[in-house]
């Protein structure tokens, strides 16, 4: 006989987090910008939570010379992960570089659907650091041997130009949760992404109606 199950991990954090419901989360940031490592993180704190897309796009053959494609196709599978995951009550952060729409209403939808609540975190850096931690992965990359796919992915735009599109299309997102990590300092890092998330869990439990 199988033992039964434990309680959903948001109904262990309701009376000392103020917590409601499953999270999902956007960590949205520039390339090489550490938000891969602190979703990761989060995840951590947070017993069977979920964390993408990077394992995903890993997984699909060749990808390093198709990123693009290989982007788009985990972005597809993740979508059905992520309903899946949130339906059995557990939270699910995705860190993704993303400077339009599209997916982020395909992740709100998948929130909705799953009766989750949506939080879309952004982290935010100068372009002389953003340029920085570029040269540094591509470094590390041409150190590996492996290839050096945030260049690839940056056509002919600097990293000026990025930051600056990357901004603008941040600054029409009126509910976008805006992180500043500490350069250099993933746990300080970290900390600053967890109080960000939970001062917006509890500001959105404060306007839902009482049952």
């Amino acid at each position: 006989m199988l033992p039964e199950p434990s309680p959903p991990r948001w109904r262990e954090r309701a009376s000392s987090e103020n917590v409601g419901m499953p999270l999902l989360v956007l960590l949205n940031g520039g390339p090489a910008s550490g938000k891969s490592t602190l979703a990761h993180l989060w995840a951590q704190e947070r017993p069977l939570a979920l964390s993408l897309l990077d394992v995903l796009r890993a997984m699909i053959a060749d990808w390093e010379r198709h990123p693009v494609e290989a982007g788009l196709r985990t972005r597809d599978l993740a979508l059905t992960m992520i309903g899946d995951h949130l339906a059995h009550e557990r939270d699910v952060i995705v860190p993704q570089f993303l400077a339009n729409t599209t997916f982020i209403d395909q992740l709100q939808k998948a929130a909705m659907t799953s009766g989750a609540q949506f939080v879309e975190v952004v982290l935010l850096e100068t372009p002389e650091i953003a340029e920085r931690r570029v040269r540094d992965r591509a470094a590390r990359a041409e150190r590996s041997g492996s290839p050096n796919v945030v260049h690839g992915s940056l056509g002919t735009e600097s990293m000026q130009e990025v930051v600056q599109r990357h901004r603008e299309f941040i600054d029409s997102r009126e509910q976008i949760v805006r992180v500043t990590p500490v350069d250099g300092d993933v746990d300080a890092s970290l900390d600053r992404l967890r109080r960000a998330i939970d001062a917006r869990v509890r500001s959105a439990d404060r306007c839902r109606p009482a049952d």
